[in-house]
């Protein structure tokens, strides 16, 4: 047996994924049995799933079904998307292996190439308004690559999710039952004839930034059929709405457009129900509380990302 320790909840998931001397033998034995070479292997940041660096690889291995984790749907997933993205010309890590190792429990793993590049969030805040009118546009480019048509891949239900999801959390957060039935009346209403490809984390955080420029795409495991604008909310919140970022990215679109692509990628997305529950924050750090209606919402969103970009001028 190579991998000896207790999975039994998401809890021992979490403690135990990070933890380099529990999972070496497994990475070990997936190379070699790849034929792929081993080198060092080190971890790399925290994440929700075993990711390690080997050599010039990264090994990512999955929680198995004992964490509780739906690991199967999310590894064929985050391989569709990896793949699918590499077929349309998306810059991302290319895979050299996948499959599911059979030992103690049965873990799911994607082998792929190691990009020697920094994290796009850490080095943002630090490019100038050219640098990030630039970079709009190239991940403009990259979303249009990726959110087209394409047949059904997994079993999230966009809307379903949205329409149910996070009801209890909302109510928690103050809102009431007249917010979530407008909500829920708004979700029903939008057109969903033109569902694409999604990311469904298109977020600074999963952008690589080399000293090229070249920009790679990580973590596909959240991808969804969906309405572009949750990919686009995503970005430009992940952004802090940066002015010259937002213009590089959705070109000359007024405020009062851009409000509204977001509100909608709010409703649909868990990033609304992330933004509610922590409050949308000013610019001298009072949070708005929760609102009675989507009006007001609409009205406080407008004011956030309004003060965000005064702040930056």
């Amino acid at each position: 047996m190579l991998f000896n320790e207790i999975i039994d909840n998401e809890d021992s998931w979490g403690k135990i994924c990070q933890r380099l001397g529990a999972f070496e033998p497994l990475i070990k034995h997936i190379l070699s049995s790849e034929s792929l070479p081993a080198g060092s292997i080190v971890n790399t940041k925290p994440s929700a799933n075993a990711v390690y660096k080997a050599g010039k690889l990264i090994v990512k291995i999955f929680a198995p079904k004992e964490a509780r984790h739906n690991s199967i749907s999310v590894y064929e997933t985050e391989l569709f998307g990896q793949k699918r993205a590499l077929s349309l010309g998306v810059p991302v890590p290319k895979i050299h292996a996948s499959g599911i190792i059979r030992d103690r429990y049965e873990f799911p793993y994607i082998v792929s190439e190691f990009i020697d590049a920094a994290e796009l969030k850490d080095i943002f805040g630090g490019m100038n308004p050219d640098e990030k009118y630039i970079l709009g546009q190239k991940l403009r480019e990259i979303s249009d690559k990726l959110n087209t048509p394409c047949s059904p891949f997994n079993e999230f239900d966009c809307i379903g999710s949205a329409e149910g999801g996070h009801v209890g959390w909302l109510i928690d957060l103050g809102f009431g039952e007249k917010y979530l039935n407008e909500r829920k009346k708004h979700i029903l209403s939008l057109d969903l004839s033109d569902l694409v490809f999604c990311h469904g984390d298109f977020d600074i955080c999963n952008i690589l930034y080399d000293k090229s420029g070249k920009l790679y795409l990580l973590d596909f495991a959240d991808a969804i059929l969906a309405p572009a604008y949750i990919e686009h909310m995503t970005i430009a919140l992940s952004a802090d709405f940066d002015e010259s970022f937002i213009r590089g990215y959705f070109g000359e679109i007024s405020a009062d457009e851009l409000v509204n692509v977001c509100f909608n990628g709010f409703m649909l997305s868990i990033n609304g129900a992330w933004l509610l529950a922590n409050g949308l924050k000013t610019t001298d750090g009072r949070a708005f509380s929760a609102v009675d209606s989507l009006t007001e919402f609409n009205e406080q969103l407008g004011e956030y990302i309004a003060r965000k970009q005064a702040r930056q001028n």
